[in-house]
């Protein structure tokens, strides 16, 4: 939902409107479960917060600026809701037409679009973009405020209908000439009743100047990849065509590199026939909301922040300049790497994520990974090192008036592996340590279905024990047989797991360990190389 409060919002929810032409709208989508006052705040929140809404005021020659932010599915007050949104993804389409409907009622020809999403958030956008791209923007001249609404569902299900389940773009393209595509495309839009300007709007598509998303994960959030994909035959909610539209301008996601759940495998942009400067799908060090943020330590959040809010300014997007600052002056990659898995999340499947098979299956010819993650590596920090980095990849910096550091340094850095971009090796064995270490991967997660298969009569058995006052009748039955001997099993299970778990980790690090340790010592060397050639660089060059 569209949530209220704070810095003069309507009752209509967090927003800015302004009717003048021209102006940058951004409409902002959070994480399952995040809300504006959990811990520090998600990279979508703080960047919601950082966009300068009041300097067109006191500036004529700056443009006006508008945003909007919604609070993500699973974040409603009542528990069972909540864990419905979680799991299910209630309330995702509620988002999308949330966000679509005040994009409608702010909407001029001549404005520019920004969106920003955040794990669910960020399927949230995303399929705006798509109901965008279908629908057009429906036309308050033409439509009714009495029937916007249901027109709004309208489009929805029609596009719904087309991005879920039936054929996508790129079979179009295939099978029909472009002009009858347009044509086709023009009329569906009139249709609905979607502004038609033949200057900015022509057929009534429009352009997305940016789309910034962090770790895209599904809009269904469950455990476990059979039960979604069991809700997504009953009711489809998985895009059939991840190939962004060539209507958006330009398109980054930031993706995490050390998040090992299942549930939360990114959903990438199929980047097959993509101009190369339309899409950047950069990985960053951390787990998932290590990336997209909301933890209480979040200086390494703010690395991949920094990175998102230096390509959303070099397409128009303004931020207040003290929070601007304050993110790239707070960033830290050495800052405390969080376990996803800790406590109940221990029952998400277990599964190192394999870059090198999610990037061949999105038509990523050379993964970019930012170079942050080298420089954690470099430290040493926390023991530091990824076991799933391609052997062949391409080091990225952000891109600000401060970029550092130079081409030279990421080329050197790249050439720290056997088989980086810039390498002159031949083809390697295997394309990552991880994808050579597959027998250990299965072994982890036979593990982990053991441990789920023994925890769940376990905690059955647990709680059919006396409560807790009866505590001598309980030590009298587990004493006695057969409580004896079902709990020395369980116990012994328990160790059993606890041991196998802790040998696949071991084997994992230890493999890790020993490739990154022969490069840590060049790599520590190329950074301060590095600092030397900016230290000696003319003052108004370095800055």
């Amino acid at each position: 939902m569209l949530v209220t409060g704070g810095r003069g919002e309507s009752a209509r929810g967090k927003m800015r409107r302004c009717r003048m032409s021209g102006k940058n709208i951004v409409l902002c989508s959070d994480g399952t479960g995040n809300t504006a006052i959990k811990a520090r705040g998600t990279n979508v929140f703080k960047l919601y917060e950082a966009i300068d809404i009041q300097g067109h005021k006191y500036d004529q020659s700056l443009t006006p600026q508008v945003a909007f932010y919604d609070d993500g599915v699973g974040t409603s007050s009542l528990a069972p809701v909540k864990l419905i949104g979680g799991a299910f993804g209630y309330g995702f389409r509620k988002n999308v037409k949330d966000l679509y409907t005040e994009l409608i009622h702010v909407y001029e020809p001549g404005d520019h679009i920004f969106l920003f999403g955040f794990s669910r958030g960020a399927y949230t956008v995303r399929a705006l973009s798509g109901l965008i791209q279908y629908c057009g923007i429906l036309d308050l001249k033409k439509v009714d405020h009495e029937v916007l609404t249901n027109r709004v569902n309208e489009c929805w299900t029609a596009f719904r209908r087309e991005a879920f389940q039936r054929v996508t773009e790129t079979e179009r393209r295939k099978n029909q000439p472009l002009s009858d595509m347009a044509k086709q495309d023009r009329a569906r839009r009139e249709a609905c009743g979607a502004i038609i300007h033949d200057e900015y709007v022509p057929d009534g598509a429009v352009t997305i100047d940016f789309v910034g998303v962090w770790d895209t994960v599904g809009a269904v959030g469950m455990p476990f990849e059979e039960l979604r994909a069991l809700f997504n035959w009953i009711y489809p909610m998985r895009f059939s065509e991840l190939t962004p539209s060539s209507r958006i301008t330009r398109a980054c996601h930031a993706l995490s590199i050390d998040d090992d759940r299942r549930t939360f495998y990114p959903e990438l942009w199929n980047e097959k026939g993509i101009p190369a400067a339309q899409v950047d799908q950069v990985w960053f060090a951390g787990v998932h909301s290590n990336v997209g943020g909301g933890y209480v330590k979040h200086s390494m959040s703010l690395v991949a922040l920094d990175w998102m809010m230096a390509e959303a300014e070099r397409c128009g997007l303004r931020f207040i300049k003290a929070d601007r600052e304050y993110v790239h002056t707070h960033q830290d990659v050495h800052d405390e790497l969080y376990d996803a898995r800790a406590g109940l999340g221990v029952y998400y499947r277990w599964e190192p994520r394999d870059l090198v098979k999610l990037c061949h299956a999105h038509n990523i010819v050379c993964p970019k990974v930012h170079i942050s993650v080298f420089e954690r590596i470099a430290n040493g920090t926390g023991r530091y090192a990824p076991i799933n980095l391609p052997h062949h990849y391409e080091v990225v910096r952000t891109n600000d008036e401060r970029s550092w550091p130079s081409d030279q340094t990421l080329w050197a850095i790249e050439r720290q592996v056997p088989h980086g971009a810039h390498s002159v090796a031949g083809p390697p064995k295997n394309e990552s340590l991880l994808e050579g270490m597959a027998g250990t991967v299965r072994s982890g997660k036979m593990s982990y279905y053991t441990f789920v298969a023994a925890s769940i009569p376990a905690v059955g058995w647990w709680h059919a024990l006396p409560p807790f006052p009866q505590v001598a009748e309980a030590i009298a039955q587990w004493c006695s047989y057969p409580n004896l001997i079902i709990g020395a099993i369980y116990a012994c299970v328990g160790l059993l797991v606890w041991g196998w778990s802790k040998r696949v980790d071991g084997r994992m690090e230890s493999a890790a360990q020993n490739y990154w340790q022969r490069r840590r010592e060049a790599l520590r060397t190329i950074f301060s190389d590095s600092q030397i050639q900016r230290g000696s660089e003319p003052a108004h060059e370095a800055a």
